[in-house]
């Protein structure tokens, strides 16, 4: 799937698995911005205001890169239980309620995260959920996983890099 728009979808917006690719798309106000299966490539997708997870890694082997994720509620990246080889590499990852990463402990094996933005925009949000403890800041989260050494978080996305809800500041609206 490359250079789509999903949106208001029923189960989730995109899914992609076998060695494939989501590349360049937008996703969102769906229950599941992106879900990604066994070898899946998640690239330079900017996935927001989906109800329940921006990405959910259903399977192993995934590759999670250049990716803006805005969630409102919920997880910005699951990783489901009996996941492996798992990268997740310079994304966006930005929660109001919920985790930036949420990695069950049987979904560790060869799990690699770095160069990450975090941000969390309230008191609800959380960097991350690790071996059935959370991380409130990225040294926290550093601590635990014993990765995204080279992460950043507390630069506000909105303000900093994007105006989220557009000139007629109304988010996820379609033309």
């Amino acid at each position: 799937m490359i250079d789509n728009r999903t949106y208001a979808n029923s189960i989730g917006g995109i899914a992609v698995d076998g060695y494939s690719t989501a590349q360049g798309n937008v996703s969102y106000s769906n229950p599941v911005g992106i879900q990604a299966g066994y070898g899946a490539g998640v690239s330079n997708n900017l996935v927001y205001a989906n109800t329940n997870t921006g990405i959910d890694v259903i399977d192993s082997e995934v590759r999670l890169a250049n990716n803006t994720v805005y969630q409102q509620a919920g997880d910005a990246v699951l990783i489901e239980p009996g996941v492996y080889d798992i990268s997740i590499e310079n994304n966006i990852l930005w929660v109001d309620a919920g985790y930036g990463i949420n990695a069950f402990s049987s979904s560790q094996q060869d799990f690699m995260s770095d160069y990450n933005l975090f941000y969390s925009g309230s008191d609800a949000a959380r960097i991350g959920a690790w071996n059935s403890g959370e991380a409130l800041t990225v040294a926290g989260w550093q601590t635990a996983t014993g990765q995204d050494s080279h992460s950043l978080a507390g630069t506000d996305p909105l303000n900093d890099f994007t105006d989220i809800d557009g000139v007629d500041n109304v988010l996820a609206r379609e033309a």
